[in-house]
């Protein structure tokens, strides 16, 4: 019996309805970390109460911290409106500028004082909002807004959950999208019918989308051109002036764009890298097969070191194996004198060794370029994860730099200028890991051809990227086997002209 006496006693000490036991369950349910206090007067709430619950931010009416959403997201507001209502709203929105869903607790005096400032939130596209009621605890205010907009009034000891999602049920409400009539993504037509219908990738996501929040999808036809795409300033301004929910459109990163918009696609950046090839640079030589040019490098230069005794017959001192200077500079590909009588046999020796010492020194010439340009180092990169492992910079120029800043200092992706930005990108992710919009993209293809839309040419060979490869030297190899063809045929004519002037002048003498 006494068990149970001083059980009911510290149920009944232990307050549901209290502050900070409120505040603790609000820490299961949005695991916040930061609680941010913004006071017009000391009696909302006890502070010292508070400290145990995290970390706290408090401000008054003349103070605020513009948070980063990129920073620290998971941030509870306590708002006391006691004093100076309109300036701890504006303090508050200009707090929160990037984090309009963040979970707010206003302390108001009023029913008609919170029904204004839920509607106010409203209006700065904050949704996260509860409020108390003076001192009392036990009454917590709520608002839903769609399919209209309701207070609801709710007993703390009842409640499993304070922040009911908006956007899970919006009761048929309608939601108004305005394509831009690009293919492959919104293409107006018209069916057999001369009703105006809607096809595209992008139709098919935001069709499917309102459906999971039960809504009603409207296009707003009157605004679509019946041939032609919709400029992008004509896009926005349509879309302020006729109160748009849906823009589909293309847009930049150097667009300042007056309304919020949820990024479906991005367009890839390419960042060219100078990686270290996973093969060794040794390795090269021997993959070009240049190592078999060595051995015979070296028996023409051993036959060309005695090529006079050759041509006489005669093998006296051949065993020295001294190679000529004119021979080492023909290994180097460098210009020698030849001899004046030399046989067929002779100069073909000869071009042989001029054409080895020609691709064995060309290819030493641009494996030491390679090493001046990519010094060795012990750190190797061969890949991104390697860049960001070891710290790696990347170098950009300054045009590209100053352009970086200038695109990406405006306001883009801005997540407080919407109410359907969370859910729409929750829904974005799912749709991209179930490969659902995959698939629509696909699909609109075939859908536009068979509307007769657009027209595609199916290839029979398939091909791999590739920077460079073997054909695209293929003119450069022609000129310059060309070239050395019509030099090897002056040079033969040279020598045949030689020979032909030493004859007559023997026959002469």
């Amino acid at each position: 019996m006494r068990l149970e006496f001083c059980l009911l006693l510290t149920i009944g000490l232990v307050r549901p309805e209290s502050l900070p036991n409120i505040i603790s369950s609000l820490q299961s349910e949005t695991s916040y970390r930061t609680i941010l206090l913004l006071r017009s007067s000391d009696t909302c709430w006890d502070e010292k109460q508070l400290h145990n619950s995290g970390p706290v931010l408090s401000f008054d009416r003349n103070q605020s911290i513009h948070l980063k959403n990129n920073i620290n997201s998971k941030v509870l507001a306590l708002v006391c409106l006691y004093e100076n209502e309109n300036d701890m709203l504006g303090t508050l929105y200009s707090s929160l500028e990037e984090m309009r869903d963040t979970t707010t607790i206003l302390f108001a005096l009023s029913d008609e004082q919170i029904g204004r400032s839920f509607r106010k939130c409203l209006g700065h596209k904050m949704l996260n909002v509860l409020a108390f009621k003076g001192a009392d605890r036990k009454i917590i205010y709520s608002h839903r807004v769609f399919p209209t907009f309701q207070i609801i009034k709710r007993n703390v000891t009842d409640i499993w959950t304070y922040f009911e999602p908006q956007l899970k049920n919006l009761g048929g409400r309608i939601v108004r999208a305005l394509p831009d009539n690009i293919i492959p993504r919104t293409v107006a037509y018209r069916d057999a019918n001369g009703n105006r219908k809607l096809a595209g990738y992008l139709f098919d996501f935001i069709k499917n989308y309102v459906s999971t929040i039960n809504a009603t999808l409207q296009i707003v036809w009157d605004l679509v051109p019946e041939e032609g795409m919709i400029a992008l300033p004509e896009l926005w301004r349509l879309t302020e002036s006729s109160d748009i929910d849906f823009p589909l459109g293309i847009f930049g990163l150097e667009i300042v764009t007056p309304r919020q918009f949820v990024s479906l696609q991005i367009s890839k950046w390419y960042l060219m890298l100078p990686m270290e090839p996973r093969m060794p640079r040794a390795q090269f030589f021997l993959n070009f097969g240049l190592k078999g040019m060595i051995p015979m490098a070296i028996v023409l230069a051993i036959v060309l070191s005695k090529a006079h005794q050759l041509e006489r017959s005669s093998d006296e001192n051949w065993p020295r194996f001294r190679i000529g200077s004119e021979v080492l500079r023909g290994l180097l590909a460098q210009t020698f004198i030849l001899p004046r009588c030399l046989s067929p046999r002779l100069l073909f020796l000869y071009w042989l060794l001029l054409m080895s010492g020609f691709f064995m020194s060309n290819y030493y010439t641009a494996n030491v370029a390679t090493w001046l340009v990519h010094p060795p180092k012990r750190q190797l990169v061969h890949n991104w994860e390697d860049m960001r492992h070891f710290n790696v910079k990347t170098l950009v120029v300054q045009a590209e730099l100053e352009y970086l800043k200038r695109i990406l200092g405006n306001e883009f992706m801005d997540s407080h200028k919407d109410l359907f930005e969370k859910s729409l990108q929750h829904y974005i992710g799912l749709t991209h890991q179930s490969g659902l919009f995959r698939m629509w993209f696909n699909r609109s293809f075939r859908v536009l051809n068979k509307l007769g839309k657009m027209s595609h040419k199916v290839e029979t060979q398939s091909q791999e990227f590739h920077n460079l490869v073997w054909k695209d030297f293929r003119m450069i190899w022609i000129g310059y086997m060309g070239g050395s063809a019509f030099s090897l045929t002056i040079f033969l004519l040279e020598l045949g002209y030689h020979k032909w002037q030493t004859k007559q002048r023997n026959s002469k003498g």
